[in-house]
């Protein structure tokens, strides 16, 4: 028996003891077909009429309050269906998209529920008129409303640039190809001249996915200063996905200014026009920047603002084939600088480059920076991480003051790249500042460079240069056909290990002017020159490792290991070098050039053809120390050419 009731349509309902009877559960049914049988008839009083176009829809007699469905903008199936309500109001106006006047005075309201087709709006997909109407009215309608405007597959023209607001999703179809069809300096902006934002406190909640953003420079004016792609400043939380951007003109396809948390996968940049023949050379396809009015003069507020946690992955990098373009000459970077302003948290990963001019990757004073899992085909200087010339336009603050000195950038991570055919500087470069000996040395600091790979460079190239770096691991990474496969100068606390090379110009390891340096399990099987070079550094320990093949380009004129210049209190040993069974090998196995003092070597497999070990300081020979047992005295342990062991309390 039923011992409750719903509370609308007062259905029977049961507990879990009743027992179900058949004439009240027809019941229920009875009284269900009875209520939307009254639902049916009272909507049946709504007039609903479907129309083919919106040029009939103007011309149909409706009446206030009735409903109408079109099946297309300009003709039925073409795209556009839309559904209308119909109202008798004087106060909005009429704008021939969302609000059509009726030819009986009455107007049409397009129904959406925070989803807009632009097609609705008159969007035309086949090039025939501008549809950046269109789309900027839809933009509009859904601004902070949490809305989707979705442009299908097609082609259209834009006239002016577009601008987003917050909390709008602009979902293009993969086939959707924008034409820059007039003077506009971009395509998409989240702001426009005279806008006024502090900090993270413009539009925001973006997204922007898919499409084709065409630049149409043959046919289309490109002008002095050219065109961008999208703009983004003093935002969060914005996301641009799967949006491919062609043929940018002197600006940037991308420029995120003053904004964090910024995901930007799977986009690709393809060509680039320099329309001032040259001055251009370093403009990247996303460039990361703070808000100065020099660097972003399109709104503000010019505060400073700092760009920070940004993704970056699985975007690629290269040529449209448009004539007369180019790849852009920079893939992701900046090239402008704040003093105490930072660019920071920024991902790089699993993304393609190929033909940068300048620099795959160009990070100007930037911290937290992982760069991991990407390759570069054919580019000059694929990583290249730097920071400001001294006394620059660069070492600037915010007000204009010139603070003299750089600052450096710290915590960076370059990990597990693949880099092939570079085609001038080195494949990864680190470089602070110590050559203007006006200023002070300005280390970049906590670096990490592991498990790179870089193939086939100039012989003025090495696989990985760093320079002024303190806290510094490069570990685990292969050079072939390079100059080296690591170079190291004026840095402190370095560790380099697990590298290995082969067809190397010159050396698998070469460290210079550094302190407090770790040489280890490093591995070359065919060098031209010396296998490691140690030169006028300090503190410095080199062992462990694998010296095979070196001086090919010249015989007897290169060692396996060599210390020079002055290095001192350092320690070489338990290391290997081998000539291979070419005519061509090395002088020595290791060397110690006059000058040197306090480097101690032990247990050392050497071979050189002329000798397995030099050592021109003062002291020569292997020594090592060892304790008396009992009264724990330090002896100093040598032996002489003829084999004799001596002890000498030391």
């Amino acid at each position: 028996m039923a011992t409750y009731k719903t509370p609308y349509l007062d259905l029977n309902t049961w507990a879990p003891t009743d027992n179900v009877d058949r004439e009240e559960f027809n019941a229920n049914f009875n009284l269900i077909d009875g209520r939307l049988l009254d639902t049916i008839t009272k909507l049946g009083s709504v007039m609903r009429r479907v129309v083919n176009t919106v040029a009939e829809l103007k011309t149909t007699d409706f009446k206030a309050g009735d409903y109408a469905k079109t099946l297309g903008f300009y003709a039925a199936g073409g795209g556009g269906e839309a559904e209308y309500i119909i109202k008798s109001d004087t106060q909005t106006a009429t704008n021939g998209m969302s609000v059509i006047q009726l030819d009986n005075g009455l107007k049409a309201f397009l129904q959406y529920n925070r989803r807009i087709d632009v097609l609705q709006l008159g969007a035309k997909s086949d090039r025939g008129a501008d549809a950046s109407p269109a789309i900027q009215h839809a933009l509009d309608l859904l601004a902070n409303k949490g809305g989707r405007v979705i442009v299908p597959d097609g082609d259209y023209n834009l006239n002016t640039a577009l601008v987003i607001g917050s909390y709008t999703y602009l979902l293009m179809g993969k086939n959707a190809r924008i034409y820059r069809t007039g003077a506009t300096e971009s395509f998409i902006n989240n702001g426009k001249t005279g806008d006024n934002y502090a900090s993270y406190g413009g539009p925001h909640h973006i997204v922007i996915k898919g499409g084709i953003l065409d630049g149409n420079v043959l046919s289309q004016s490109v002008g002095l200063y050219g065109f961008g792609g999208i703009n983004i400043a003093h935002s969060h939380d914005v996301i641009i996905d799967g949006v491919v951007i062609k043929d940018i003109a002197y600006s940037h396809p991308i420029e995120i200014n003053s904004t964090k948390g910024v995901l930007i996968e799977n986009c690709e940049f393809l060509g680039y026009l320099d329309p001032t023949g040259g001055s251009r050379n370093f403009a990247e396809a996303i460039q990361l920047d703070s808000a100065t009015q020099a660097g972003f003069p399109g709104w503000g507020a010019w505060d400073g603002t700092a760009t920070k946690d940004v993704t970056i992955r699985g975007c690629k990098f290269g040529a449209s084939g448009t004539a007369g373009t180019s790849p852009i000459f920079v893939g992701i970077g900046g090239h402008s600088a704040v003093h105490d302003i930072y660019i920071q948290d920024v991902l790089i990963e699993d993304c393609y480059f190929e033909g940068q001019t300048y620099a795959g990757i160009r990070s100007f004073k930037w911290k937290n920076v992982t760069v991991r899992n990407n390759r570069f085909v054919s580019c000059a200087s694929p990583i290249l991480f730097e920071i400001p010339t001294p006394n620059s336009g660069n070492t600037k603050d915010l007000a204009g003051v010139q603070k003299t000195s750089t600052q450096p950038s710290s915590g960076i991570k370059i990990l597990d790249n693949v880099i092939t055919q570079v085609t001038s500087g080195d494949g990864i470069r680190i470089a602070g500042q110590g050559t203007d000996v006006l200023y002070p040395t300005t280390y970049i600091s906590d670096v990490v460079i592991r498990g790179n790979t870089v193939v086939e460079a100039p012989t003025t190239s090495n696989a990985i240069s760093i320079s002024y770096c303190k806290s510094a691991r490069v570990y685990d990474n292969y050079g072939e056909n390079a100059r080296r496969t690591v170079y190291a100068f004026g840095c402190a606390e370095l560790s380099v290990c697990d590298n290995s090379g082969t067809d190397l110009k010159t050396n698998v390891v070469y460290v210079a002017s550094s302190k407090g340096v770790k040489i280890y399990d490093n591995m070359t099987d065919y060098c031209g020159e010396h296998g490691i070079l140690i030169d006028n550094c300090s503190n410095f320990k080199a062992n462990n490792n694998y010296v095979e093949g070196a001086s090919k380009s010249a015989s007897l004129q290169f060692n396996g290991i060599h210390v020079t210049n002055g290095s001192t209190n350092g320690r070489v040993y338990e290391n290997t070098t081998r000539n291979d069974m070419m005519e061509v090998g090395m002088n020595y196995g290791l060397r110690i050039v006059a000058g040197c003092s306090n480097v101690k070597t032990l247990d050392n497999d050497l071979e050189g053809i002329t000798g397995s070990f030099r050592n021109d300081m003062a002291t020569v020979g292997d020594s090592f120390y060892m304790y008396s047992t009992g009264t724990n005295i330090r002896f100093k342990i040598t032996v002489a050419d003829n084999g004799t062991i001596s002890a000498v309390q030391a």
